[in-house]
């Protein structure tokens, strides 16, 4: 049945939105998707993003193929945005403590008052700022930052942890949104927004966004890509000290419910068993793992 509808819904010229959910290094399985999307030409007339989903979508939403994701994912380059390792041309002979052994870090510091803080980010996010704007910005100037003018229409969530509420980020500065909606609290120093505000990864309240999707598009089909479950089907002994860090930065996020697609819509969920939120050198790995789920539901 999704085999033949899949193609019916592309024949008969239906809108179509396609939701990427959350999921750290996870979300880079959502290219593999796009890809075979895009091999049998399902149209994407509409893209909402929450975290890394966020970052596939606005570079799919900005004009970039899938097949241009992949390579940038798979440069150096890119693994020192995500991991914050310093590039080689900034780089200088510093002393610095020994590394710790201890699963996840968390900085506390002093103010200029003398009380304690805690240092919110265990990611040097430098590189990726400067990377974010780079990819992103010419898109949103062309489309005088209105996210309805980019070349797809696109939506990405953030969290404002305060008032406990999701916010739909829709214009403005593409880059600084696709910021705001990875900021995984305690991993990524949060940015201040213009209105003066910090936001926060859009997992937190909404990490499978098909109801904004619905109510800010209203497409004839959503296709859903979740790769936000961090459950295992069994205790991962002997990868556990390895995975520790990704699945408790990433525990907070919301449960996907696999209904809310729609009668008509199209979930799709990659077999991620075993890959953790901060497998980022596993780039080609994830993508197959895409590649192989959208397929369960085309002809290819």
């Amino acid at each position: 049945m999704a085999i033949s509808f899949l193609w019916c819904f592309g024949a008969q010229a239906q809108r179509v939105g396609v939701v990427l959910s959350g999921g750290g290094a996870k979300g880079l399985a959502h290219v593999g998707v796009l890809k075979v999307l895009e091999k049998n030409g399902i149209p994407i007339d509409y893209i909402i993003g929450t975290s890394m989903g966020s970052i596939v979508g606005a570079l799919y939403a900005a004009g970039y193929s899938p097949r241009e994701m992949e390579q940038l994912m798979l440069t150096p380059e890119f693994q020192n945005w995500v991991s914050g390792k310093p590039t080689e041309d900034k780089t200088f002979n510093y002393l610095t403590a020994e590394p710790s052994p201890s699963a996840l870090r968390v900085g506390v510091a002093l103010d200029s008052t003398f009380r304690a803080r805690i240092s919110t980010n265990l990611v040097n996010d430098l590189n990726l700022n400067f990377a974010l704007a780079r990819t992103l910005a010419p898109a949103a100037a062309q489309a005088n930052y209105d996210f309805d003018k980019l070349f797809v229409p696109f939506r990405c969530l953030a969290a404002e942890v305060f008032t406990r509420k999701q916010v739909i980020q829709k214009s403005g500065s593409l880059a600084d949104a696709v910021r705001n909606s990875m900021t995984v609290p305690l991993a990524f120093r949060p940015i201040r927004n213009p209105d003066g505000r910090y936001l926060f990864d859009g997992g937190i309240y909404n990490n499978f966004p098909t109801d904004v999707m619905r109510n800010e598009f209203a497409p004839d089909v959503i296709i859903g890509v979740n790769v936000g479950d961090v459950a295992y089907k069994k205790y991962p002994f002997k990868e556990d000290d390895a995975l520790l860090t990704g699945t408790l930065l990433f525990l907070g996020a919301n449960v996907a419910d696999t209904l809310s697609v729609g009668k008509n819509g199209i979930f799709i969920q990659p077999d991620l068993e075993g890959f953790g939120g901060t497998d980022f050198d596993r780039v080609n790995d994830l993508i197959a793992k895409g590649d192989t789920a959208a397929q369960r539901h085309s002809i290819c």
